[in-house]
């Protein structure tokens, strides 16, 4: 293992290089390091980034200043920002980086179940950072952004990087992301045919209030599937698999009611699935959840957290359909997310289960 381009000034921006023995020639080295630096200078909200390799991370660039860094460190050591060593705090980022590579390669395994493809891009936007992880070929770009609201603009930019990377070599793009020129259509009532779930009689008021906003935004082009959980209990969850789009990807009964199966599976385990993220994350983000993106060769599954006082509610979508990635993506956060929020806040005060500086 080696350091390059050490800068000891705590306002000097720190691109360093790990390069695991016998990774990769130093030839290649040189041409990525030139090719993320282009990267990191196109797109400044980025604060780093690595190249892994068979989730062994290869070299990272960190355009963050040391000081910052140690700013992070700092409130989990008990200490001040001046005291935390350059070291520790470049530590902070490679276990990061480290640890969201094996965790993205353990969901790819999990997720493999679903039939719709590998794992080709994961993004977890926490309340301090955003990361991101996106196949390039046999390498993989894992990026961090330590400005959320930049989470979008980081995302898209590393999409078209990696699928760049395809094109330049005459291999068809991945389609990371989906068509981000799309955007949620307008859609007609009551002419789908919605399966709805709810195997909770008392969560019974509850569903009842959900099942038609569910139905609203479900879609046979890119929203196919939303569950909704409230303090990790499964509530309800609505799908169009019956229609005629997702059936080109679900063709037999089988396969929907499986798919239905391994989506209400992976929500159980939510609980323990954030709280393993988070705990990855621990050195560089100690805040909750906002936005999870698993998205496969085949669409995607989203998590969206709602935090309503005490009460932690999960919004899961999914869409079969890579080229509307962006576009369920869209709706799910800007369409569906609110409107559950709104109902499950009605729910919890009729049940005098919010506080009363927080009824609302």
């Amino acid at each position: 293992m080696r350091e390059d381009n050490d800068q000891t000034s705590p306002d000097a921006p720190q691109l360093w290089l790990y390069e695991s023995i016998g990774s990769a020639e130093s030839e290649w080295l040189d041409a990525q390091t030139a090719l993320y630096q282009e990267l990191l200078e196109s797109t400044p909200a980025i604060g780093a980034v690595s190249l892994a390799d068979q989730s062994l991370p290869v070299f990272v660039l960190c355009p963050v200043p040391a000081r910052a860094l140690a700013d992070l460190q700092a409130p989990r050591l008990g200490v001040a920002a001046d005291q935390v060593p350059l070291q520790q705090a470049r530590a902070a980022v490679m276990n990061g980086v480290s640890q969201f590579a094996v965790t993205f390669e353990r969901l790819n395994l999990d997720l493999s179940r679903f039939g719709t493809g590998p794992l080709v891009r994961m993004v977890v936007v926490t309340q301090d950072i955003g990361i991101f992880y996106m196949t390039m070929l046999r390498y993989s770009v894992i990026a961090i952004t330590f400005d959320p609201t930049s989470a979008d603009l980081v995302d898209a930019r590393l999409c078209d990087f990696a699928d760049g990377q395809r094109e330049d070599i005459d291999m068809p793009s991945q389609n990371l992301g989906g068509d981000r020129e799309k955007r949620p259509a307008a859609l007609a009532k009551g002419t789908l045919m919605a399966y709805f779930h709810s195997p909770r009689p008392d969560f019974k008021s509850l569903s009842d209030a959900l099942r038609p906003a569910l139905h609203e935004h479900l879609n046979e082009v890119d929203l196919h599937y939303a569950a909704v959980y409230l303090d990790w209990d499964f509530v309800s969850a609505a799908d169009v698999f019956e229609e005629a789009g997702p059936r080109k990807w679900l063709g037999t009964r089988e396969d929907r009611i499986r798919q239905r199966e391994f989506y209400e599976e992976f929500g159980s385990r939510l609980h323990q699935e954030i709280g393993e993220i988070l705990h990855i994350l621990w050195p560089l983000s100690d805040s909750e959840l906002q936005r999870l993106v698993l998205d496969v060769a085949s669409g995607a599954l989203y998590v969206y957290p709602l935090v309503i006082d005490t009460h932690r509610a999960y919004v899961v979508g999914v869409t079969l359909s890579q080229d509307h990635v962006d576009v369920a993506d869209h709706r799910l956060r800007d369409q569906v997310c609110p409107e559950v929020r709104r109902i499950i806040v009605d729910h919890l005060n009729e049940q005098n289960l919010l506080r009363e500086g927080t009824r609302r």
